[in-house]
């Protein structure tokens, strides 16, 4: 897994990562349920996980996702 842009997910190990996707659970719409654009992020060291279904996008979502679990691993860390 290459790091996104901007930097992001740079402090997270693509191996300590396990990246899920499915659908998203939004209702309606023509394109709901069609694409696997939700996804799930769990730091396997630290057990945390992050969903991210806002986006229609699965980069976008997987972006965001690294974000926020960046941010918690380092909240955890910080806290030990």
């Amino acid at each position: 897994m290459g790091m996104l842009r901007g930097g992001v997910g740079m402090n997270l190990k693509p191996e300590d990562l396990e990246i899920s996707t499915y659908p998203p659970y939004k209702t309606g719409g023509q394109h709901v349920g069609l694409t696997h654009s939700g996804v799930l992020i769990v730091h396997q060291p630290t057990g945390l996980g992050v969903v991210s279904v806002s986006e229609r996008s699965q980069f976008r979502n997987k972006e965001r996702a690294l974000v926020m679990l960046e941010i918690l691993v380092e909240l955890e860390s910080g806290n030990e």
